[in-house]
């Protein structure tokens, strides 16, 4: 065997071309290889590419895109805000006001933490109506000016307090919302549970107390954060005929709300004869034994009613709970000092938790109605909730925590656009507001406890729940600036952020339908899906184009959840779809429904035209049938508003500078996904 020293052998990665061509062996050389340099051949080697596929983060791009969009419209409202024009006096005075009151809230460390610094006042600039889109894709302008005009009512003669709308009027219960739908014995509420003689020897066993308050506390508690776990073992070792009026009047309510979500006819008939009792006694608790426990249980009475469909008892009772917070101070309770007793601590401590509790459903309660706040936010300088929980807080506290947080900033932003002078703030003002109001919001999801942000390892229901009131809340912070003049940056800015919720919301509630806390999160979020369907409808105006069929398919998924619900909440649930029925036929969408609920239904939307003011003849007349006198179900909305400009015909759609024209053909709806990046739908990367 030849013992010579076998060298290795060099393997060219890139051969030249002309080796390549002429299938010789290459020795890679550069510039030029042996064989090309021997034969006098112009040598030229292709690129060095890698065969390794390559990661697109999609989320992230589309999450860059719209970062880069957003922060372009506030460039260019800093540079329309150095044009030279002389402001108003009175413009300078309310941005001041405001901006003032933005900050103050913010400073507030008890109540959320600190956002971004607001934008200064601009300038005011006349917006130009005859800048449009160069592509526009001719969507419904009476869909835009009606969904705007969802949020503001006032009473006939112009002097009531604003109201918010959420979903779609500010009604009660009518003749329709007791005849359409059948829903059972839930359906017959407070007054039926009345006529049923309570039998004098009634006790609550211990097993079915406790059976009560494991559904209590997995179903409810988890998202209002009523009772700890030392308090709920408490509650189920009270005999009520042995306590104060106040403990068992706040026992029998919780009790009543555990058996709301049993299956079991014992148990929901229990729950009937413990709100019975509670209903009995709340009178005579509060003249004669007023405590935070009254406000605990009227609360839950108004979630319970809001649920069954009793409106008008819903709002009593939330505003009976709001007379007691007030009246006893505890929007202004802080954490017990050093000085104090342990009994005394202990009440301190039990009144936050109340008052936040209380807060939590009356955002639901309020919300739901179309109404205001029944508490300014000014007046809340209570310590936070986290504060009692501070070193042992779960994931469910951090929920409930940043929820309130959430909601009471919300409040604050929301506080000028419910103002009367409201319609006599000027195009930059309005643009000043909207776009404080998102870096507001904005800053305060940026600096959440990472918890609860949404992946698919973190699918608790208290998540989902916080997860889809903050898109709602955003969609709601921007929903009043839909009615801005064609090419203005307040528009672009609303109607990307207004869709990209929406479309979050939609996206949440796909990937979350088939997780076992569904049937929990439900009724809580209720309105926040028919908030996030209706923007899925005015998109799908544009006709069956990208982001027609886009915002289609995030109308199902909306649906899909509502008719998933369970048949408890069907009364609600067949409002809202009833809602979304008749404004698609109203605005010819009927085809992004699903098919079994595209026919046209019974009842149809008026097509007149409203005013916000009577006439000089019907002042003094029976006006009990106008505007927000008509009923909360009986879906002839009245879509008026507070007109910018006074006489405006809202229904005309000729005098409006076309609005829905921002979004051309080609707008994909996943590139302004603000919130929910890729695929484990992390909503907490930007």
């Amino acid at each position: 065997m030849d013992n010579k020293e076998v060298k290795a052998i060099n393997r060219t990665k890139i051969a030249c071309r002309e080796c390549r061509k002429n299938k010789r062996k290459c020795d890679g050389q550069r510039p030029s290889c042996s064989l090309c340099e021997k034969f006098d051949r112009a040598c030229a080697y292709a690129e060095e590419t890698s065969n390794k596929r390559k990661y697109a983060d999609e989320g992230l791009i589309y999450s860059l895109q719209n970062r880069i969009a957003v922060l372009e419209s506030v460039v260019r409202a800093y540079r329309e805000a150095e044009r030279p024009d002389k402001i108003l006096e009175r413009s300078s005075r309310l941005i001041r006001e405001s901006e003032n009151d933005i900050v103050s809230a913010s400073d507030h460390v008890s109540i959320y933490t600190q956002a971004p610094p607001p934008i200064l006042a601009q300038t005011p600039t006349p917006s130009n109506p005859s800048k449009r889109t160069q592509d526009t894709d001719g969507r419904s302008q009476v869909a835009m000016e009606e969904l705007a005009s969802l949020m503001l009512s006032m009473d006939v003669n112009g002097q009531a307090e604003p109201s918010f709308m959420m979903t779609s009027s500010n009604k009660k219960t009518s003749r329709l919302g007791s005849e359409s739908f059948n829903t059972g014995d839930f359906t017959q509420g407070v007054g039926s549970v009345r006529e049923n003689n309570v039998p004098q020897d009634f006790i609550l066993s211990l097993q079915d107390k406790q059976q009560l308050m494991y559904l209590f506390m997995e179903n409810f508690n988890v998202f209002h954060q009523y009772l700890d776990l030392e308090d709920s073992v408490s509650v189920v070792n009270t005999d009520c005929n042995q306590e104060r009026s106040d403990v068992c009047f706040r026992n029998y309510a919780i009790f009543s709300v555990g058996a709301y979500f049993s299956e079991a006819p014992e148990l929901q008939h229990i729950g009937k004869i413990c709100v019975s009792l509670a209903e009995n006694m709340l009178l005579s608790c509060i003249r004669n034994n007023t405590s935070d426990l009254i406000v605990q249980g009227t609360s839950l009475l108004a979630w319970r009613e809001i649920t069954l469909g009793n409106d008008d008892m819903a709002y009593n009772f939330i505003a009976m709970a709001t007379g007691l917070i007030l009246h006893r101070a505890h929007h202004v309770a802080v954490l017990p000092d050093a000085s104090q007793s342990d009994v005394e601590a202990s009440m301190m401590k039990r009144k936050i938790r109340s008052f936040w509790a209380y807060f939590s459903v009356d955002r639901l309660v309020t919300s739901s109605l179309g109404m205001n706040c029944t508490i300014h936010w000014q007046r809340v300088r209570t310590e936070c909730f986290y504060s009692l929980v501070q070193g042992r807080a779960t994931v469910d506290d951090v929920a409930h925590d940043s929820f309130c947080k959430l909601w009471h900033l919300w409040d604050s932003c929301m506080d000028q656009v419910h103002a009367f002078s409201w319609s006599e703030l000027t195009s930059d003002e309005r643009r000043s507001l909207a776009v404080r109001s998102h870096q507001t919001l904005e800053g305060f999801y940026n600096e959440l406890d990472g918890r609860i942000h949404l992946n698919k390892d973190n699918m608790r229901p208290s998540v989902v729940w916080f997860q889809l009131s903050y898109h709602a809340a955003l969609l709601l912070i921007h929903r009043p600036f839909l009615n801005e003049p064609t090419g203005s940056v307040t528009l672009g800015l609303a109607l990307r952020s207004a869709t990209s919720a929406a479309s979050s919301i939609a996206r949440i509630l796909r990937n979350y339908r088939t997780h076992p806390g569904f049937k929990s999160v439900g009724p809580q979020v209720q309105e926040f899906v028919l908030a996030a369907a209706v923007i899925h409808l005015l998109n799908a105006t544009a006709g069956r184009t990208k982001l027609g069929r886009q915002s289609s398919n995030g109308l199902r998924s909306c649906l899909d959840w509502l008719e998933g619900m369970d048949s408890k909440w069907r009364v609600q649930v067949n409002r809202s779809i009833t809602r979304i029925r008749e404004l698609a036929h109203r605005w010819k969408v009927a085809w992004a429904l699903p098919l079994h609920l595209s026919y046209p239904t019974e009842s149809t939307l008026p097509a007149q035209t409203t005013t916000m003011y009577p006439s000089s003849s019907t002042i003094g007349a029976d006006t009990t049938n106008n505007f927000v006198a008509t009923t909360h179900t009986n879906y002839n909305f009245d879509f008026s508003m507070d007109p910018i400009l006074a006489g405006i015909d809202l229904f005309q759609a000729d005098q409006y500078g076309g609005a829905l024209d921002q979004i051309t053909n080609s707008w994909d709806m996943e590139a302004w996904d603000l919130y929910i990046a890729n695929g484990n739908f992390d909503t907490g990367t930007y």
